[in-house]
């Protein structure tokens, strides 16, 4: 179930993810075709802002992926949405990774397949287009185009579609000295399963910086 997102706290929340995922985000979605925007808003909605059970520590699946990724996976209770609106609980593995940066680039990955080439930047005009095409076939939710158009717009997540990196906030990936230089002032918090590697990708950096 979808809530819209109105008071102070869940924006403040919201940014705060939007700003950890958001440099690995555009990068991947630059190198993979794809919408920056349209990922950003996919993990907002299917990790809460990265505060549900299945993003948090030790599965961070912000993506809501179903199966293993090397052999690893968590089972619980999904809502799957029929054609007609209604709502059938089941069980289903879904995929447990070490990090977010694993976690992002396998979306990426996922998103560059056959099956869902009409997401990718160089098919749909626009990012309605690429929601529009995920919707029935990403998640069951009949309103899912609505709900990450909802999101794009509320957090201006278009901002990271600007492939030249000139809108503000958007990373330069014209070289990794640019990357280093946008992201050295940030602060992260270890926590348990991060690796450096992991936390260099997720920051679209290099273990050395």
């Amino acid at each position: 179930v979808v809530t819209s997102v109105t008071d102070a706290s869940q924006i403040k929340t919201g940014n705060e993810f939007i700003d950890t995922i958001a440099p690995s985000a555009t990068y991947l979605a630059q190198n993979y075709d794809l919408y920056a925007s349209v990922m950003i808003a996919q993990a907002v909605l299917e990790s809460g802002s990265g505060t549900s059970g299945l993003a948090s520590a030790p599965y961070y699946n912000l993506f809501g992926i179903k199966g293993s990724y090397q052999g690893n996976f968590v089972t619980m209770s999904t809502q799957e949405q029929a054609s007609d609106g209604t709502y059938t609980t089941i069980d289903a593995s879904f995929r447990s990774y070490p990090s977010y940066a694993e976690s992002l680039e396998d979306y990426a990955q996922l998103l560059a397949t056959d099956f869902y080439q009409g997401a990718r930047k160089s098919v749909a005009q626009n990012y309605v287009e690429a929601t529009n095409f995920l919707t029935g076939r990403y998640a069951t939710s009949l309103s899912y185009a609505q709900s990450l158009n909802s999101i794009i717009e509320l957090y201006d997540l278009t901002r990271f579609d600007n492939a030249d990196g000139s809108s503000a906030g958007v990373l330069s990936l014209a070289n990794e000295s640019n990357i280093a230089t946008q992201t050295s002032s940030k602060i992260y918090t270890v926590v348990e399963g991060d690796t450096l590697n992991s936390i260099a990708m997720t920051y679209s950096t290099t273990v050395e910086n």
